[in-house]
């Protein structure tokens, strides 16, 4: 009922801004919808006048989390999943930081509103990603792993279930997956994952980034032994 009163483009202005999360930069919104800024301006001054959006510091929020939602859940799974594809591709072109493009990816799977970035978990993938989506984790996963480890793990671990045993950047994405398991606590996982892949891994970064791995996760699980023999393993390698 909120919602009926408003004009036609600024409910398309606020369902693509819906994809953003519940707070969102302008910045974003332009790229997302291929509009300069100040053709916005118009629409985003009606929506705040409307009690729709509010002004958060640099950002803006939708005023409750209810109108996000009610804008949302219009949009059928299929094409939220879509939507979400397409604005991750144009944020990651235009530069954006690699957890505001993953925010994105992880709402393509269904997983998320893109609110919660950091509340997504691993989880297996019900089809493999696409060529894009991988190329552009094999680039930016290392630094996704810092921003945001959590989101990292859940797209890694679809994006090693989705890439050949024989495949150049295999080793390096279970790598970091394993390091983002570390940094989420889950350390007997990334150990676990860490051990598997040091049997098969040829590339030297990443034999010095799993054993770094396993190293930790053991020391910090209590197994003091075990992780001093993976540093004489690594010290004795080549």
């Amino acid at each position: 009922d909120r919602l009926g009163f408003i004009s036609a483009p600024a409910r398309d202005v606020l369902r693509s801004a819906c994809l953003l999360g519940p707070e969102f930069s302008v910045t974003d919104l332009a790229i997302l919808l291929d509009r300069n800024v100040p053709d916005l301006a118009g629409v985003l001054r009606e929506t705040t006048a409307a009690g729709l959006l509010a002004e958060s510091g640099q950002r803006l929020q939708f005023r409750h989390p209810l109108i996000h939602a009610a804008l949302y859940e219009e949009l059928s799974a299929p094409v939220r999943a879509a939507w979400h594809r397409e604005a991750a591709r144009a944020l990651a072109a235009a530069g954006a930081p690699a957890d505001r493009v993953a925010r994105q990816l992880v709402g393509a799977d269904g997983q998320t509103d893109g609110a919660g970035l950091d509340a997504a978990e691993p989880q297996g993938a019900a089809e493999p990603m696409d060529a894009w989506m991988l190329s552009w984790l094999a680039g930016a996963s290392e630094a996704l792993v810092a921003q945001a480890p959590q989101a990292a793990a859940t797209l890694l671990t679809r994006a090693v279930a989705s890439t050949p045993a024989d495949s150049a950047d295999r080793g390096r994405l279970v790598s970091h997956l394993a390091d983002a398991l570390y940094r989420t606590s889950r350390w007997t996982a990334a150990a676990e994952l860490a051990t598997r892949e040091l049997t098969r891994a040829t590339d030297p970064d990443v034999l010095v980034g799993l054993h770094w791995i396993l190293a930790q996760s053991r020391m910090v699980t209590g197994s003091t032994t075990e992780s001093q023999a993976t540093l004489k393993r690594a010290l004795d390698a080549p």
